[in-house]
């Protein structure tokens, strides 16, 4: 019987190296475990992996090569925004479909992906929430240079708005900043007054600024940093643990207490190791190959339009929990948590939804959900 070959594009080098690394962990790991259970009906999933460097060129360049001379017609791939817009116009034209596994700042479409990391309404929105609630009204947003902060940074400002709070500064790094630069900003940072720092900085700009807190001392009951992007891999590069109390929103955390993530880590760590972090960046890519392989059990052939539509009546008990897509936005559903920092280099949840929660990439709703929730609160400890 024929195999199933897909096409795999996460960079291993550059400056998204970390969480492409991560990313293809969690593909592989999920392959493996569909081929050896007997693939799909007998048919093995045959990964074509290929690695774009980080490169938008090479990411656009690469998509071409797997869809025309691999003759693949779905893509697991891209770690960021850029890297998805320059492999959106390689799918639709050859009518395939890109599994997309990263969070991001909403406001997209294509019939031709399938989004399974969170959107502003399922990240953005649960941290600022967490953090009006408990006083966090003065903001100092950080970024690294390039789409997803940029857009999240316009996302937040609005909600900082509907809330009463104020932004501060807003700063922007190259995504390959050097330690002084971050350096100079912390400086800056403790000049204002703000006393939430929310981060989008990426790769070991990122761990500088957690390790350059710690260094001067800065708790986050002076001044908390509140993160978008943080996970165990990036506990795992700083020089210092954190200062506990440091936050993060995400649907994942490898601290969840489930049997399905408890057997995910189990597998995770057989495959990979205990010195290799577990974090959203492989939970999510391990949850699409299972979403596809689900909805390709019901199918005789790779035909994209088939296969969009056999995702939308599939679903998935993945590590975060029961997920699938929403057939309006190629979103998928997902449990937004709140994740602690602690000293050990985990995270303590100490939020979680009771229900997975639909996707709003346009934020149709959010005003509403906001105004809500969002209430005076009299303490300012995390």
């Amino acid at each position: 019987m024929e195999s199933l070959t897909v096409g795999v594009l996460f960079s291993q080098r550059g400056f998204s190296r970390w969480y492409g690394s991560s990313q293809l962990r969690g593909t592989i790991l999920a392959i493996d475990e569909i081929n050896l259970n007997g693939g799909l009906d007998g048919r093995m999933i045959d990964p074509i992996i290929c690695d774009p460097g980080s490169d938008p060129k090479q990411y656009s360049k690469l998509a071409n090569k797997l869809l025309l001379d691999d003759g693949v017609s779905v893509i697991f791939g891209c770690t960021t925004s850029f890297s998805r817009k320059a492999v959106t116009p390689c799918v639709e034209k050859r009518n395939a479909i890109l599994f997309y596994p990263t969070c991001y700042e909403g406001f997209d479409y294509s019939p031709n992906i399938i989004f399974t990391g969170p959107c502003p309404n399922q990240l953005h929105l649960e941290l600022h929430r967490y953090l009006c609630e408990r006083g966090r009204a003065s903001y100092y947003l950080l970024g690294s240079d390039y789409v997803f902060p940029q857009e999240s940074n316009r996302v937040i400002k609005d909600l900082v708005a509907q809330s009463n709070g104020k932004v501060v500064r807003e700063r922007y790094v190259p995504l390959d900043c050097a330690d002084s630069q971050i350096d100079d900003i912390v400086s800056d940072i403790m000049s204002t007054k703000a006393n939430v720092v929310l981060s989008t900085v990426v790769g070991s700009g990122s761990t500088r600024l957690y390790d350059a807190f710690h260094e001067r001392g800065i708790t986050p009951n002076d001044i908390v940093i509140a993160s978008l992007t943080a996970s165990e891999l990036d506990l795992s590069k700083m020089k210092h643990l954190p200062l506990s109390g440091h936050v993060t929103s995400s649907p994942y955390f490898a601290s969840i207490e489930t049997p399905e993530n408890s057997l995910f880590c189990k597998r995770f760590v057989e495959r990979f190791g205990r010195s290799v972090p577990i974090d959203t960046c492989a939970e999510a890519a391990y949850s699409q190959v299972h979403l596809f392989a689900n909805a390709m059990r019901s199918l005789d052939g790779m035909d994209a339009n088939r296969l969009r539509e056999e995702i939308y009546r599939v679903e998935v008990n993945a590590p975060q929990g029961r997920i699938k897509v929403d057939c309006e936005n190629n979103h998928t559903y997902q449990w937004p948590r709140i994740g602690v920092m602690e000293d050990a280099g985990t995270f303590q949840i100490v939020r979680s939804p009771s229900n997975s929660v639909k996707p709003d990439p346009y934020q149709i709703n959010y005003v509403d959900v906001l105004a809500a929730s969002c209430r005076p609160a009299f303490h300012f400890a995390l």
